[in-house]
């Protein structure tokens, strides 16, 4: 008798660690999904954003630019020197502006995927549950 509570014992173990792992498996694959879509969304509404953002500077550049020739009566001088200020400004970002960047994304991206207190805290709640209705 006391062998057959063992075997009784060691299956409901099986079973419940095989529940465990399955669970456990599901809830990692839609944290993933929830995190791919995330950084899905973030990265459309930043290309949108990027998109505006370069129509309103190209706007801004050619008004800039007619500007600057009417005030030089030459509108190549103009462009020239648009085309100036904007090449100034890629040497500065190719001295200064690169690890910065890596930076922001880098801090940003770590906060998002390893928030590591909410998976901790999801994973110990079907345990505790699983505990006190034993």
């Amino acid at each position: 008798m006391p062998l057959s509570k063992i075997t009784q014992h060691i299956d409901e173990l099986y079973t419940n660690t095989e529940a465990y792992v399955e669970s456990t498996l599901e809830y990692y694959k839609l944290f993933a999904f929830k995190k791919l879509t995330e950084s899905s969304s973030m990265l459309v509404n930043m290309l949108v954003a990027g998109s505006i953002f370069l129509i309103f500077i190209g706007f801004l550049s050619f008004g800039g630019a007619f500007l600057i020739g009417t005030a030089l009566d030459s509108y190549a001088a103009g462009f020239f020197i648009v085309a100036g200020f904007y090449l100034l400004l890629f040497i500065i970002f190719l001295l200064f502006g690169k690890n910065m960047f890596n930076s922001i994304i880098l801090s940003k991206f770590s906060k998002m995927f390893f928030n590591e207190s909410t998976i901790d805290n999801v994973l110990d709640e079907p345990l505790k549950t699983e505990v006190d209705n034993q």
